[in-house]
């Protein structure tokens, strides 16, 4: 196994950011304690991928990975096109208190998300979507600086064909999930247990409106490249 324990970055990526790889593969890894720090970071408390094609994580464990400011406590990944292959992945108490997604934020125009083996995402916090957050891309402007453009992306129904177990989450929008764009659902394998709540709205999944008015998420994070 390949353990990363208490590294700091601060801006993105806080055990390592990627730019522009055609995939990565992270497997048989260990995150404990990896934090973004600085007051303006993008997020990934353990990793960052922007315009990466293709993501896979499989057996990986996060604990405590946070994004002090920016999204996904643990994963933020970035870009117009993404797969997405989860199999085996463990988060647990990562927070982007300030941001989306206390365990895992994607942003992207057309997202493929392939879940293969057990997700278990425990007691994750963040300000959108407490466990994950997914959403198309951000235009913002002079007179809606939080506008968000909806996406052609689907999420594939987590817990359809392994366990998707989420003990614990919090959230000010959507306690489990925040989508702003792509479809949701769950799978028949989804097991929603623990301290699930939202502030605001949303208790499992709070779908965002085109206005900003609503608590759209902030231009930095859904910025898809």
């Amino acid at each position: 196994d390949t353990v990363f324990t208490d590294t700091d970055a601060a801006f993105a990526g806080g055990a390592g950011a990627l730019f522009g790889a055609s995939s990565v593969t992270m497997a048989g890894c260990v995150f404990e304690r990896t934090r973004v720090t600085g007051a303006n970071g993008i997020g990934g408390g353990a990793v960052y991928a922007s315009a990466v094609l293709a993501v896979v994580v499989r057996d990986t464990a996060f604990t405590a990975a946070s994004a002090s400011s920016g999204s996904g406590g643990a994963l933020y990944i970035d870009g117009s096109t993404v797969s997405l292959a989860l199999d085996g992945v463990v988060a647990e108490h990562c927070t982007a208190l300030l941001g989306a997604g206390g365990a895992l934020a994607v942003t992207s125009l057309s997202l493929t998300l392939d879940q293969s083996g057990p997700i278990t995402l425990r007691d994750c916090s963040a300000r959108w979507g407490g466990a994950v957050a997914v959403a198309g891309t951000a235009v913002p402007s002079a007179l809606e600086p939080m506008a968000l453009r909806r996406a052609g992306s689907s999420v594939s129904a987590l817990g359809a064909a392994a366990d998707f177990i989420v003990d614990g989450a919090t959230a000010a929008y959507g306690g489990v999930a925040f989508s702003c764009g792509p479809s949701w659902e769950f799978g028949n394998e989804t097991d929603i247990r623990g301290t699930v709540a939202a502030t605001f709205g949303g208790g499992i999944v709070y779908h965002c409106l085109d206005d900003p008015q609503f608590q759209a998420p902030p231009a930095l994070w859904a910025a898809a490249t």
